[in-house]
């Protein structure tokens, strides 16, 4: 195994031993602390240091390494509600009917569940002149959900 002390990077065998690897990382390496963790990957399964994460993050993955990633924010709600684009899932609970009001579509990529829970409907409407697969609504009964992509400029798509 070498060590590159430029690169929080150990290559070589990955069948070593973890605990001793991470001791040589918090010598050698000023920016470990205790509480690190550390994870084989790629087709050279090269060990990799991994830091604390902060709050409001979980582990999780970028979809192609691991890592510390955003917590999801999920939010329960009783009446309308216009979501916003940070908002990633959306569960809604009303004994009648509520509607969920999307922000505007930019083509930004970002996915957002929405369920309803709630014996009501819950109505998806679109901000403007935007479309969710072509139409103006998207209608929820209840224990029904949709993950929707804003893929394009003022155009939504049910995923």
């Amino acid at each position: 195994m070498a060590f590159d002390p430029a690169k929080p990077v150990w290559t070589g065998n990955p069948k070593v031993d973890v605990a001793a690897i991470l001791a040589s990382l918090n010598a050698l390496w000023p920016y470990t602390t205790a509480g690190d963790t550390a994870y084989a990957a790629g087709a050279t399964a090269q060990l990799t240091r991994v830091p604390i994460g902060a709050n409001g993050t979980i582990w999780g993955s970028n979809g192609s390494v691991p890592g510390w990633v955003a917590r999801h924010s999920v939010l329960l709600k009783t009446g309308d509600y216009t979501i916003a684009v940070t908002d990633d899932a959306v569960i809604y609970n009303k004994a009648t009917a509520v509607t969920a009001t999307l922000p505007a579509a930019t083509g930004s990529g970002v996915q957002l569940k929405i369920k309803n829970v709630g014996a009501g409907a819950c109505t998806i409407t679109r901000a403007g002149t935007d479309t969710i697969d072509g139409e103006t609504t998207q209608t929820l009964q209840q224990w029904e959900g949709v993950t929707i992509i804003d893929y394009a400029s003022g155009l939504w798509a049910v995923i």
